[in-house]
């Protein structure tokens, strides 16, 4: 498994993260879909060291972000 340093510039706090946040040796740290909540615990991570799998860097950036015009998928509701 080859890791890179975690991109600040993609980690927005409130937001689940896009991918498994690992240490260097690839141990699991924060998984996919973790909310990250302010800037003080991102700081923190960093300072820590924080990685990504480029693999699954690679794997997320092929997902198309939804656009405003695209509606979003909602399982239907119970009557």
């Amino acid at each position: 498994m080859k890791v890179l340093r975690l991109p600040r510039s993609k980690v927005q706090p409130g937001a689940p993260l896009p991918w498994n946040v690992r240490d260097e040796q690839g141990r699991l740290l924060l998984s996919k879909g973790h909310l990250v909540m302010d800037e003080r615990q991102l700081d923190e991570l960093l300072e820590r060291g924080a990685f990504v799998d480029v693999e699954e860097i690679r794997a997320a950036a092929q997902i198309e972000p939804r656009t405003d015009s695209q509606p979003l998928k909602r399982p239907p509701q119970p009557v």
